[in-house]
């Protein structure tokens, strides 16, 4: 068991209800990714798996606590560079940035298509995408039990995105690592976890489960099969649901 939510319920202020009795298992080395309309909790229940919120009941068991957390707003300090700013989950965390660290995130660059004269750019220089792209690098090499991404890939560029998300399904695989990851884009969730949790209301998160064969294949293999296109359909009309 890596995370385990029992009857959490929360809400803002005691008065506006955004979740009821939620139930919610998820183990080590599982990728999850959540999707639901706007406006249902997603961020909210992200936010309190990280300890940022508290439930108002229920009760929330961790196995590990060396969670890494890549909010929306991706964390950069605006005097710094790119490069500098790729460290810097790894100085709150007190991980010394030796040799060791910046040669991992050089091996990591050309695959996030980050090209070396972005690097000596400041935040106000970036694209949005290569802000994520950098939250991301920034993430990944604090090397934590748990990753929690909220909306990761939303503004980086197909030709980029492909190679990112093959990355990080071969090291989270390899390492055994667990990651929970809110989006919009029902491709995403597809190619990249291997359990889908829709919400569909303040007590219900409905799971779709693809099978073994298929949470064996990378990425660029899944969009290919009969499945993906089965489970495709069956998020979409899941998420016609009325709350």
């Amino acid at each position: 068991m890596m995370i385990e939510l029992q009857n959490v319920g929360f809400a803002y202020n005691n008065k506006h209800t955004v979740f009821s009795n939620l139930n919610l298992y998820i183990d080590r080395g599982d990728i999850v990714s959540i999707v639901g309309n706007s406006g249902c909790g997603k961020t909210t229940l992200l936010n309190l798996i990280a300890g940022v919120l508290l439930p108002s009941k229920g009760e929330i068991k961790k196995s590990d606590k060396n969670i890494a957390y890549l909010m929306q707003d991706v964390t950069l300090l605006p005097y710094r560079t790119a490069w500098e700013n790729t460290f810097l989950a790894c100085e709150l965390r007190g991980i010394p940035v030796d040799n060791i660290q910046k040669q991992a995130a050089k091996e990591i660059l050309d695959l996030f298509n980050i090209e070396t004269e972005a690097l000596n750019k400041f935040p106000k220089e970036l694209s949005g995408g290569m802000k994520q792209r950098i939250g991301l690098l920034q993430t990944l090499l604090t090397d934590a039990s748990l990753f929690l991404l909220d909306e990761p890939f939303n503004a980086i560029d197909i030709n980029a995105l492909n190679s990112i998300k093959l990355y990080i399904w071969e090291y989270l695989i390899k390492s055994n690592k667990t990651m929970i990851f809110i989006t919009h884009n029902i491709d995403q969730a597809l190619l990249l976890s291997d359990r889908i949790l829709i919400m569909r209301s303040p007590t219900e998160l409905l799971e779709i489960k693809p099978t073994k064969e298929y949470c064996s294949l990378s990425p660029d293999e899944r969009i290919d099969t009969s499945e993906y296109k089965k489970l495709f359909f069956e998020i979409v009309e899941n998420l016609k649901y009325e709350k």
